[in-house]
């Protein structure tokens, strides 16, 4: 989106929000007392959902369903018979009144007017390259997907008219998409899904190889990005664990009992939680040809920009900035509070530890290791199998298979470190 094109889209943001909510205030006081009269407290319902870059925002509306439903939090789009919604929320999803708190998101700047419709973490951990670029701009109360077929689309059929959408973005286009979602809402149309499901809208369930910190840590993003019960459950070849649990989550056994199972629960998927490069890498050889899908695990508060271009099996902790154009290989792991910047490449089976700094251009190669708190300068290279120790600074390319180490690093034998 150009530059003026976003001023000014800012500002009819601002100029519209402000004037739905000073004319319909009367409204949403009503609203208000009506679900508090039905169904009590509280009145508006709160979610985490993935913004622009990536960013999670908390989203507001008026609650539907009855409070212990939403304490579930399922994510699945209720139908017209839902037992769950309630007789005020039944009405509001109607006329799309349960949308109007969301103009307050706008006046944040969280979200605009017209734009591709926020959607929830979990999904966009499955994004690939091109429908990652959805979240290139800020997502809209309204938008070209819900005025050309609403939840009646799948979820990689709303994201091409979302990028459709972004192709063409302007004012006119944004006026029209306002009219176009009055007609849709006086005539009911899309309200509800047809059970409308693929592999980016349905909530997965998750097996975790790795029942040390690595997998608790992951453990614990899921339940941040989708909920708890969306875990099935630790695999670890450390016998004295089976038949135990982590925080209510089993340790189902060892990798031969994760082939058995993933046979019997196709729709599985898998992350390998392991902390070691190496052994990450000989677990993912070990389950080749098992047909084992693998998931993603993204925490809410981590960073990405929209046209990051991310791999499979890829842990990315709190905190953690990825900014544009870098690429991020499968089953690699980015920690605690790392930065990326523009246009890095991160091969397959690396760890950047906590507090990594690593500047525009740097190539990180494959079962490299940067430790915590290092600092790569621009444009420079770790080779394959490398590590670079704690707090090091790293101001020349390294080369394969050593361990560099101090300020600024200094290349030693490997068995040195």
């Amino acid at each position: 989106m150009q530059k003026n094109t976003s001023f000014f889209k800012r500002l009819f943001d601002l100029t519209f929000a402000l004037a739905v909510l000073a004319f319909l205030s009367p409204l949403m006081l009503a609203i208000s007392l009506f679900i508090v009269v039905d169904s009590g407290f509280p009145v508006f319902f709160v979610q985490w959902r993935a913004g622009e870059n990536g960013r999670q925002f908390l989203v507001y509306k008026f609650r539907t369903m009855f409070q212990e439903s939403v304490s579930n939090n399922n994510f699945i789009v209720a139908g017209s018979s839902d037992l769950r919604i309630t007789r005020v929320g039944r009405l509001l999803r109607r006329l799309s009144l349960d949308e109007i708190p969301q103009f307050f998101n706008v006046l944040k700047g969280d979200m605009s007017v017209v734009g591709p419709r926020p959607t929830l973490p979990y999904q966009i951990e499955r994004y690939d390259f091109h429908q990652r670029r959805r979240l290139s701009v800020k997502p809209g109360i309204t938008g070209w997907a819900q005025v050309n077929g609403r939840n009646f689309l799948s979820w990689r059929e709303k994201i091409e008219l979302d990028l459709w959408y972004i192709d063409h973005c302007s004012l006119f286009l944004d006026i029209k998409i306002i009219f176009k979602t009055l007609v849709v809402i006086f005539y009911n149309q899309g309200i509800y899904t047809n059970n409308l499901v693929d592999d980016i809208s349905a909530l997965e369930k998750v097996v975790i190889i790795g029942a040390g910190g690595h997998g608790r840590v992951v453990a614990d993003i899921i339940a941040h990005s989708r909920n708890r019960e969306a875990v099935f459950g630790f695999i670890d070849d450390n016998a004295a664990l089976w038949g135990g649990d982590i925080s209510g989550i089993p340790i189902l056994g060892s990798l031969y009992r994760l082939k058995l199972i993933c046979r019997q629960h196709t729709g599985l998927s898998v992350i390998v939680a392991v902390g070691n490069n190496s052994a990450r890498q000989k677990i993912v050889t070990e389950l080749k040809g098992y047909g084992i899908k693998y998931t993603n695990s993204i925490h809410p508060r981590a960073v990405i920009a929209g046209d990051v271009k991310m791999g499979v099996g890829v842990m990315v902790m709190a905190g953690a900035v990825i900014n544009t154009g870098a690429i991020i290989g499968d089953h690699s792991i980015i920690n605690t509070g790392a930065t990326i910047d523009h246009d890095c490449i991160l091969a397959d089976f690396i760890h950047i530890s906590p507090g990594v700094n690593l500047a525009g251009k740097v190539k990180v190669d494959e079962r490299a290791h940067v430790g915590i708190g290092a600092a790569v300068l621009p444009g420079l290279r770790i080779g394959c199998g490398s590590m670079i120790g704690a707090g090091s600074v790293v101001v020349q390319d390294i080369p394969a298979e050593v361990v560099a180490k101090g300020v600024p690093a200094r290349v030693n034998l490997a068995g040195d470190a």
